[in-house]
């Protein structure tokens, strides 16, 4: 196990920007590559690929942090992972698709009823919908894992 020093102080943003831009200045483009590649494929089925190309993306990151050379195929290194990723993607994805149907079921709701529902019915509606969506939010960050 390798010793690790801790510094105590103010984190400066501005330094921190130097550094990352004077590690990754002289291969951006592959960084770059690899990052939208990554995103890319993992936005195409999320749950399934997000955890595997973030997996990947990170292993990059931490070839070029420790100094190995950085290489593209490395980002499809993640789906070694793709287990414990998955996981972590349907914790992460779980809670969006919460707020996702509260959003979307009164819309619909609404869609439905067409003009049976009068403007005097809809203003209540309207309202009681979104403090219904303010609940929502409320207790998934008040109970977030």
């Amino acid at each position: 196990m390798q010793n690790t020093e801790f510094q105590t102080g103010t984190i400066s943003p501005v330094e921190i920007y130097k550094e990352a831009w004077a590690l990754i200045k002289d291969r951006y483009w592959l960084v770059f590559a690899i990052v939208i590649v990554g995103m890319l494929l993992g936005g195409a089925i999320p749950v399934v690929l997000i955890g595997p190309m973030m997996c990947g993306m990170f292993i990059c990151l931490f070839d070029l942090i420790d100094g190995r050379e950085l290489k593209f195929e490395t980002l499809f290194k993640g789906f070694d992972y793709v287990w414990k990723s998955l996981l972590v993607s349907v914790l992460i994805v779980a809670p969006i698709l919460v707020m996702l149907f509260t959003i979307y079921i009164p819309i619909i709701g609404m869609a439905l009823a067409g003009p049976r529902m009068s403007e005097s019915e809809l203003i209540p509606f309207l309202i009681g919908t979104f403090i219904f969506e303010i609940v929502v939010v409320v207790i998934m960050v008040c109970f977030h894992y």
